[in-house]
């Protein structure tokens, strides 16, 4: 089956009013949008949270007998971060932090279910949802997303050495990222650890349309590192990602002495064109999250997702053809817009090792195991090859704003 690691559907929450943002993000009509778009294109949909806040907005997209059965088939599941990842000032930079209860202060609910236990976290959801819910369902339906869902965990050092400690060297050596960096502080000399506009006192999370200064930039890549863990301890599924992140990762091969002319062949573009653009009618209000649902479960729609998790280049006119024929509402299609949908296929390190050293994976993997830059790279030595799906709403910008 294949599976895709959702981050665009991650409200990041921090310390704000948790129900007031998850209610927010839920009205978003390009989040819901996005959540259609790919029901048709994953079996899975792996949703990152810390809270389960998004299993209300789940609720009313879907109905409950349609979310049930998602997460009974196992096209819904959540992976659970207790901690949340941040920029912190006073020189700590990238860091995840989590809250406790103290000082005679009691935890309101949504604060338990941002860092209380999992099940705590999903119980509470569903007992303060107002999306109506019988009583009579409540206590299997906590049960269903509980099996459904999994811990993320990840050791200090381990996220030091691969979440912030990586953050930082893909900055540095990324000329293009270095540049931004600059610009984002004004020409002035860069200490990442200490960027413009953060007090010592002051934690930032990442903002919902991608960075407007320099601790915004270090934070999405530090996001695009902890996803790639995330990725990993899922077995590898795909990760939907900004357009810039096949560089980022293909520097990190360089900076492992990896031989420069396998780098040149790690990835390659993967691009169906013209598809039915059915995320703007979802966005628009022509057609409900529930019919596109019901649609991912057709056989044409099983046998196109079959198709594509096996994709190489020359599938693509074939792929685009079984998408239309997954939607099946030709009345409605010949109505919609065209969109391009693209993916980096990342290629195994045996695949780059065979067409471009004439090499085993062994030569290849003794030649850059002993400067490995970090977990990607590790990873792919051991036959780890995500696909980078390249989605609209997480553009890494290269421009920045509300910069002279």
């Amino acid at each position: 089956m294949s599976s895709i690691l959702e981050a665009g559907l991650w409200p990041r929450i921090g310390l704000d009013h948790a129900p007031r943002v998850n209610e927010r993000f839920g009205r978003d009509p390009r989040r819901r949008a996005q959540f259609a778009g790919l029901s048709l294109l994953y079996d899975t949909l792996v949703i990152p949270t810390n809270d389960f806040g998004l299993v209300p907005v789940l609720l009313e997209w879907l109905g409950l007998r349609s979310f049930r059965a998602a997460l009974e088939r196992n096209e819904i599941t959540f992976l659970r971060r207790r901690d949340c990842l941040a920029y912190v000032g006073a020189g700590h930079g990238v860091s995840s932090f989590v809250v406790q209860p103290g000082g005679g202060r009691k935890f309101d609910w949504w604060q338990m279910a941002m860092f209380g236990n999992r099940a705590d976290a999903i119980e509470l959801q569903i007992r303060h949802c107002t999306w109506p819910i019988p009583d009579a369902e409540k206590s299997s339906l906590t049960k269903a997303i509980l099996v459904s869902s999994l811990d993320f965990e990840i050791e200090n050092d381990v996220f030091t050495k691969h979440v912030s400690e990586a953050a930082y060297g893909d900055i540095i050596g990324d000329e293009e990222l270095r540049d931004l960096i600059s610009r984002y502080c004004g020409g002035n000399h860069v200490d990442l650890l200490r960027l413009p506009g953060i007090r010592d006192d002051q934690v930032r999370i990442s903002a919902e349309d991608g960075p407007s200064d320099a601790a915004g930039l270090v934070l999405a890549v530090a996001e695009l590192n902890l996803e790639i863990a995330m990725s990993i301890r899922l077995n590898g599924c795909d990760i939907s990602t900004f357009n810039q992140a096949g560089r980022l990762l293909r520097h990190k091969l360089a900076r492992s002495r990896f031989p420069e002319v396998a780098i040149d062949g790690f990835s390659r573009m993967l691009e169906l064109h013209r598809l039915p653009d059915i995320p703007a009618a979802v966005a628009a209000g022509r057609v409900a999250v529930s019919d596109i649902w019901t649609a991912r479960n057709t056989p044409a729609a099983r046998k196109f997702r079959k198709w594509l998790a096996a994709a190489e280049l020359f599938d693509s006119k074939d792929l685009a053809a079984l998408y239309v024929d997954a939607i099946g509402r030709e009345p409605l299609i010949s109505r919609l817009p065209v969109k391009t949908v693209r993916w980096l296929l990342t290629l195994g390190a045996e695949y780059v090792a065979t067409s471009y050293l004439d090499a085993s994976i062994g030569g290849v993997a003794g030649m850059a195991l002993s400067a490995t830059d970090g977990l990607f790279v590790d990873a792919w030595l051991r036959g780890y090859s995500p696909r980078l799906f390249i989605d609209e709403l997480k553009q890494l910008r290269f421009e920045p704003r509300l910069v002279k």
